[in-house]
């Protein structure tokens, strides 16, 4: 079989020369193959871009559990540069608060300016990102007064970062119940003002959404799915747009204890609804991977990947869970630990490379406290998924080809010797491998045979 495989790719990279070709097997939309029914056209997309421009963001939170300004806060930084010294941001935190309708600012800019003197010398560039806890439930009395009063706030933020060259700025994070049209102006205006007095990248943060369109807009107009995201026209005018991805990958909560491979959790990205099932699998989105790409084609603007799981029992089926969750928190088992590693293993493998993504940023991954315990939270502090990150932060950002099965920038006979090996395997067979379904669609096959043929021979640069 391997033989046959191997020949047949071969012979098809010399006859399949057009860069768009029909197929017949259902499948979804993965990097750049954009695959859009049964029987559909599959068209191979190219990039432009330099390898300067293909750099992705590499950035941890820095989580203040002790002051920036203290002298360990300073140690922490050097642990941080010798356990990632990839990682090229640092995201802080810009606390605000809101009462009735009138917005104040909770972070004081000399708690800022305190982690940039200790920051800068270590080469850090800086993310700043507007928060306000609750935010997914806020929904104003008065939205004239409330968007007046929270645009200044920001505003003051953004001049401190325009004064301070900070090179990141996101404007809001997860104002759930304000993505709707009817708000579209207000945010518009805000993002003219920052325009005014700020000219680095600015975005917004949107919560992940897990439900379909027919589901959602059938039942209760939620703006917990794709549909209601594709309507936030203001999106465009930002640099980038940054997504929360908490998608239970991990599946549905099980009775008892599965720790998720690294190919069970691939599966999930690409394979939402199925790794959902129940009773009404409708209700899920199909691919979260596929959502978050129509998402950055619509609006012409690449995805900001920001996560973080928990180092808990079962927290990739529910990572969106606070640490006081789960029992016990300050002792996770080697399970927990495997799990954390693997969630992180499997999002990179999805997403790393991906021309449609800006990078990576990391929520409460980093502590000030040097001496931080390992505790089950998402810090990544002395734990195994602090090595995975590293690794892949490693890594080139080399435009992705595909077919380049091994990550090594080009499509050769070590890709189809991989491909062959999985030809024919679907998810939890002995011989499944998720690197080899090209398309994401749940199974190797002649779809995948084909797009390997077509790249075969290809390489970057």
């Amino acid at each position: 079989m391997i033989s046959i495989v191997i020949v047949a790719v071969l012979l098809a990279s010399t006859l399949l020369l057009p860069k768009v070709y029909k197929c017949t097997d259902t499948s979804v939309s993965v990097g750049s193959c954009n695959i859009t029914s049964s029987d559909v056209t599959v068209s191979i997309g190219e990039t432009n871009e330099t390898s300067e421009q293909a750099s992705e963001i590499k950035c941890v939170q820095w989580y203040p559990e002790i002051p920036y300004s203290s002298p360990n806060a300073t140690a922490s930084l050097y642990e941080l540069k010798a356990a990632i010294p990839n990682c090229t941001y640092l995201q802080l935190k810009c606390e605000v608060n809101t009462t009735v309708d009138t917005v104040t600012a909770q972070t004081d800019t000399s708690t800022l300016t305190d982690a940039l003197s200790v920051a800068r010398p270590f080469g850090y560039k800086i993310i700043l990102r507007i928060q306000m806890s609750d935010a997914r439930l806020f929904a104003p009395t008065n939205a004239d007064a409330w968007f007046t009063s929270y645009t200044e706030v920001v505003k003051q933020y953004a001049i401190l970062a325009q004064n301070q060259n900070i090179e990141g700025f996101c404007i809001a994070c997860e104002f759930t119940m304000l993505e709707m049209p009817q708000y579209n102006s207000y945010w518009d205006n805000m993002i003219t003002q920052l325009r005014a007095v700020y000219n680095g990248r600015l975005w917004y943060e949107t919560n992940y959404w897990p439900y379909s369109d027919d589901y959602a807009l059938a039942n209760y107009n939620s703006t917990k799915c794709l549909a209601q995201k594709l309507s936030l026209t203001w999106l465009s005018r930002l640099d980038c747009i940054a997504v929360s991805t908490y998608w239970e990958v991990g599946g549905r909560p099980q009775a008892t204890v599965h720790v998720p491979t690294v190919q069970e959790l691939v599966y999930g990205w690409n394979n939402y609804r199925s790794v959902q099932g129940g009773s009404y699998p409708s209700m899920w989105i199909e691919s979260p991977v596929a959502d978050l790409n129509n998402l950055s084609q619509t609006f012409g603007k690449k995805i900001l990947i920001v996560s973080g799981l928990i180092s808990a029992e079962s927290a990739s089926t529910q990572p969106w869970q606070p640490p006081d969750y789960y029992p016990n928190i300050t002792q996770p088992s080697q399970d927990d630990l495997t799990e954390q590693a693997n969630w992180y293993e499997a999002l990179f493998r999805v997403f790393h490379g991906q021309s449609w993504v800006a990078g990576f940023e990391f929520d409460v991954a980093w502590s000030t406290r040097p001496d931080h315990p390992i505790k089950k939270e998402s810090f990544l502090e002395g734990k195994p998924a602090q090595d995975i990150v590293e690794t892949w932060f490693t890594r080139s950002w080399a435009p992705e080809i595909p077919g380049d099965l091994n990550g090594d920038s080009k499509v050769g006979l070590a890709d189809l010797v991989i491909l062959a090996n999985a030809y024919g395997a679907k998810p939890f067979d002995a011989k499944w491998n998720p690197d080899a379904d090209i398309n994401g669609d749940g199974v190797v096959d002649q779809t995948d045979l084909v797009i390997m043929a077509l790249h075969y021979g290809q390489h970057y640069p």
